[in-house]
C-alpha cells in the first residue's frame, strides 16, 4: 500500500489546524479545552501549540517530497509523541 497519500494528508492537516490555532486560537481551541480557550492566557499556550504543529506538519510534507523515506518516519514519530503528550496533559486535567 502507498503510505505517500495518507501521509500528505496527515502532515497537511496538521499545518492547517497548526495555524488555525495560531492564529484564530478562541474558536480551534474550543472545540478541545471549551469556553476557557476564550482566556486571554489560555491563547498564549494555544498559539505555542499551534506553530509547534504546523512546524512538524511542514516538516513532514518536507521530508515527504524527499526520496528518503527514513526522514519523514521521524516527523511523524515526533508528531506522535506531542500527540500522546497532549492526550495524557487533557486526561490529566480532567
Amino acid at each position: 500500500m502507498d503510505l505517500l497519500v495518507p501521509a500528505t494528508a496527515l502532515a497537511a492537516g496538521r499545518v492547517a489546524y497548526g495555524g488555525g490555532l495560531a492564529l484564530a486560537p478562541g474558536p480551534f481551541a474550543g472545540v478541545w479545552i471549551g469556553s476557557r480557550a476564550r482566556d486571554p492566557r489560555t491563547q498564549v499556550m494555544c498559539r505555542g501549540l499551534g506553530v509547534r504543529d504546523l512546524a512538524l506538519g511542514a516538516g513532514a510534507l518536507l521530508a515527504l517530497r524527499r526520496d528518503d523515506l527514513g526522514r519523514p518516519r521521524w516527523w511523524f514519530a515526533a508528531a506522535a509523541l506531542t500527540d500522546a503528550t497532549d492526550l495524557l496533559a487533557t486526561l490529566v486535567a480532567g
